[in-house]
């Protein structure tokens, strides 16, 4: 049987990760009550009707709420901001509901009857999680865009992290709270064109004989960068704290092993627990599971490791070193 030793992780993102996130970032909304751009670009957003509401850890005013009827944000429409792919997104979501017409995140070229930029939704089909972009084409067919459509299906009312990055038509990934679970691309539509009119946050066209769908939930932290993400920074995004006041402390999360075999309990404070990420020291996800408070780590070589775990108001982090 192994040993287990547990420690307080306290400056997961300081300390693990050496490259440098902002590299090529193009503009950073923290949401914090405005659109600012954080990213020192000066890249700041222009809302219409969007309002603020608590973000995961329960701070108010700290996530900006999208009605799904006529709230968006516009980002400058300037040319830094529709670059040539590879480009990459990680934002923190929490859809209010399944209809998909509400599931639409960002468009890069936002132009209503027109296939262009880069968009972020979900399949009326399935519900599932969709990268795509567009060809310029003033029609919505499979041979107007290109799409990655993730095996990974949308929870409501959950926070979830989302890394997106489109590198090409076939080459794109999903990553929803560190996990790429797969995927498959669909279209047949030219190279990337983008529009005269800006991008936004909020909304996106799909059908030319109805208006436009709207984001309907909460979203923060929403990046865009003009390159492709590396893994490493993809498991640096999702494991980062907002602020160290959120590390936890012993009395409030505690891992067992079980000594009869390797699987290890978690208990915590927390009434909602949702997801359990394991992640090695490079930022990879080697364990993920949902709605469970037992953890099975069998598969696990010796060596050093990190538990987040997720709900819906907090996230707590640990280092885990297996001897």
């Amino acid at each position: 049987m192994r040993k287990f030793l547990f420690i307080l992780l306290a400056l997961l993102a300081n300390n693990l990760f050496s490259q440098n996130i902002t590299d090529d970032l193009l503009l950073y909304y923290p949401f914090n009550g405005n659109v600012n751009d954080a990213s020192g670009n000066s890249n700041n957003g222009t809302s219409y009707g969007v309002t603020y509401g608590p973000d995961r850890f329960g701070n108010a005013n700290s996530a900006a709420y999208f009605n799904g009827t006529n709230n968006f944000v516009n980002f400058p429409n300037i040319a830094a901001l529709k670059t040539s792919l590879p480009v990459s997104f990680s934002f923190w979501v929490k859809y209010a509901n399944m209809n998909y017409q509400n599931q639409v995140i960002f468009n890069t070229s936002f132009e209503n009857d027109r296939s262009t930029g880069v968009w972020f939704n979900s399949t009326s089909s399935s519900g599932s999680y969709a990268a795509n972009y567009g060809d310029g084409s003033y029609s919505y067919t499979s041979a107007t865009r290109r799409t990655y459509v993730s095996d990974t299906s949308i929870n409501a009312n959950i926070w979830h992290h989302v890394v997106v990055i489109v590198s090409g038509p076939d080459d794109m990934q999903i990553y929803i709270d560190c996990q790429e679970g797969g995927g498959y691309f669909s279209g047949s539509g030219g190279s990337l064109v983008y529009s005269i009119t800006p991008g936004c946050i909020g909304r996106h066209d799909r059908d030319l004989s109805l208006p436009p769908d709207y984001f309907k939930g909460y979203l923060d932290d929403f990046r865009y960068w003009n390159r492709a993400l590396t893994v490493s920074e993809v498991g640096q995004l999702c494991s980062t704290l907002s602020t160290e006041e959120h590390l936890v402390t012993a009395d409030i999360f505690n891992v067992y092993p079980n000594p009869a075999s390797d699987v290890i309990r978690f208990e915590t404070n927390l009434t909602d627990l949702q997801t359990i990420v394991i992640y090695d020291a490079m930022g990879k996800v080697v364990l993920h599971s949902n709605y469970q408070s037992e953890l099975s780590i069998s598969s696990l070589s010796k060596g050093v490791y990190f538990i987040k775990i997720n709900s819906e108001t907090a996230t707590l982090s640990k280092k885990l070193i297996i001897n």
